[in-house]
C-alpha cells in the first residue's frame, strides 16, 4: 500500500486541512481501540454510523473526510496502516507550511548558546521557516548528542562512538 498517495489524496481534498487532519488524527487510536483491524463493508458502515454519531454528540463542524478516510480504511482493512499515514499527512503539512521538527537528544542540557547555534543550523541546512524543537536528557549517551529530524538521525553521541569503536577494535580493523 502506497501511504503517501492516501496522503496526497487526503491533503487535496480537504478545505480546512488542519481541522480534518486534527479529527483523524484524534479519531485514529479510538477507531484502533475498538476495530481491533476488522475489515469489511459492515465494519465499515459500524464505525462510519460511530464516527458520524460522535461528531454530531460534540456539535464538530467538519470531519466528512476524516469520517470517509476512516471507513475506507477500515472497508478494505487497511486501517492498520492508520497511524502510519497521521505521520505522513503532517509530515507533508509541515513541509507545506515550512516548519521542521526537530527533537535533541543529549547527556546534558543544552544551554542557550548551544540551542540557537542548532536551530541555525537546522534553519539554514533545511531551508525551513520555523523550527518546532524538543530537547529530551539522555544520561546513558555519556556525551555528544543524537539529533532525530524527521527520518533522519544523526547520532553523534560518545555512547554510539565509544560501540563503534569496540567493534573496530574487536573484529581488528583498527590494527
Amino acid at each position: 500500500m502506497r501511504i503517501d498517495r492516501w496522503s496526497e489524496a487526503f491533503i487535496m481534498v480537504c478545505k480546512d486541512i488542519d481541522t480534518e487532519f486534527a479529527l483523524f488524527k484524534s479519531m485514529v487510536p479510538v477507531i484502533e481501540s475498538v476495530n481491533g483491524y476488522i475489515s469489511g463493508t459492515m465494519a465499515a458502515s459500524f464505525v462510519e454510523r460511530k464516527i458520524r454519531a460522535a461528531l454530531k454528540r460534540a456539535n464538530v463542524q467538519g470531519g466528512e473526510i476524516a469520517c470517509r478516510t476512516i471507513a475506507l480504511m477500515v472497508k478494505k482493512g487497511l486501517f492498520k496502516y492508520a497511524p502510519a499515514l497521521v505521520d505522513q499527512i503532517g509530515a507533508k503539512i509541515d513541509h507545506r507550511n515550512g516548519m521542521v521538527r526537530v527533537n535533541v537528544e543529549t547527556a546534558l542540557p543544552l544551554n542557550a548558546i548551544s540551542r540557537e547555534r542548532l536551530l541555525s543550523a537546522v534553519m539554514q541546512r533545511t531551508g525551513a521557516k520555523t523550527v518546532c524543537f524538543s530537547e529530551t536528557t539522555r544520561p546513558e549517551l555519556l556525551g555528544g548528542y543524537r539529533l532525530v529530524l524527521g527520518n533522519v538521525v544523526v547520532d553523534a553521541s560518545l555512547s554510539t562512538l565509544l560501540r563503534d569503536m569496540e567493534k573496530k577494535l574487536s573484529t581488528g580493523e583498527c590494527i
